[in-house]
């Protein structure tokens, strides 16, 4: 899906029971829900040469509304997260770090946790599962069983998913459509 028009006719078709977001861009959503000004010297989204905006946080929004705020996660989303922007980034936070671990708390509340099993991983090819860990084949796992779309910022991870036919939605190029055009076809 390349841009908003087409997540909202998917939505409308298919009626996913929710949308399962991927690390990267459920940090997006937590560092912006506590606070959107943050987003943009976030140490974390810079290092990874992810240029987040104010802007790309509202569209983020949208999107997850279309979904009718029915997030996803995996325990392994949940451990990520937790080693991203509260274990490892605590500095950043200064003296605010109780109160965004409460923010994140909050919007993770309403979030629906899905335990896809580990045994579904031993299956897989090694190279497999070296390029891409845990976290991205259990959201793989989740999906193919599940049927419901995974959004993710991430291109391999993109790639891999549309090569096994699963519905998913690579943030970068809704953002893109915005600007009228799409970088990946």
């Amino acid at each position: 899906m390349h841009d908003e028009e087409q997540v909202r006719r998917y939505i409308l078709s298919k009626r996913p029971q929710g949308v399962i977001i991927d690390t990267n861009i459920l940090l997006l959503l937590l560092i912006g829900n506590y606070k959107a000004d943050f987003i943009k010297n976030f140490s974390l989204f810079k290092d990874n040469g992810q240029n987040y905006t104010i802007d790309d946080f509202e569209l983020l929004k949208r999107l997850i509304n279309y979904f009718g705020n029915k997030l996803v996660i995996t325990p392994q989303i949940l451990a990520e997260i937790s080693n991203l922007s509260i274990t490892k980034n605590k500095g950043e936070f200064k003296n605010e770090a109780m109160i965004y671990l409460q923010s994140v708390v909050n919007l993770l509340r309403e979030a629906k946790e899905h335990h896809q099993q580990v045994e579904c991983l031993w299956g897989m090819q090694l190279e497999v599962l070296g390029r891409f860990g845990f976290t991205d084949m259990t959201i793989y796992e989740l999906a193919k069983g599940s049927g419901m779309p995974v959004l993710t910022d991430e291109f391999d991870l993109h790639i891999y998913l549309e090569e096994k036919g699963i519905p998913n939605i690579k943030f970068q190029n809704i953002k893109n459509s915005q600007l009228g055009f799409t970088l990946i076809p």
